[in-house]
């Protein structure tokens, strides 16, 4: 009888096992992404404000790839930014595509995944200072 009970606590654990290891995944994986999309969101504000400031797309490009270089876990540059002054105001889009941590997790999650990837955006939008 004590042998049987060993053998059911085995198979539990092993039905178990594989679900607490996706929960882990996507958890570290929401982290990750919900981390990304403060510090995108952060470069398109510094990003708008140095364009506002001095009028410079080139700048304003630099500022945020600085941003999430410093911000971003294994960012090696290759985020869109997008300067458009419009009306004495300024809109800058930085557009970032994260790696997954886990290839095929968010395809197994529902969400859209392109080679491994998740494209997190954001847009700042600041007047323009009068020089």
């Amino acid at each position: 009888m004590r042998r049987k009970r060993r053998g059911q606590a085995l198979v539990e654990a092993a039905m178990i096992l594989p679900i607490l290891t996706f929960l882990l995944l996507a958890t570290v994986s929401f982290v990750v992404m919900l981390n990304t999309k403060i510090a995108v969101t952060s470069a398109a504000r510094e990003a708008a404000r140095s364009y506002a400031v001095y009028q410079d797309a080139g700048r304003a490009r630099q500022v945020a790839d600085q941003n999430l270089r410093d911000t971003v876990m294994g960012y090696e540059g290759g985020a869109q930014v997008n300067v458009s002054p419009s009306g004495g105001y300024v809109t800058v889009k930085v557009t970032y595509n994260q790696p997954s941590l886990v290839p095929g997790l968010f395809r197994i999650m529902g969400l859209n995944e392109d080679f491994g990837a998740v494209p997190i955006s954001s847009a700042a939008v600041f007047r323009i200072e009068p020089r």
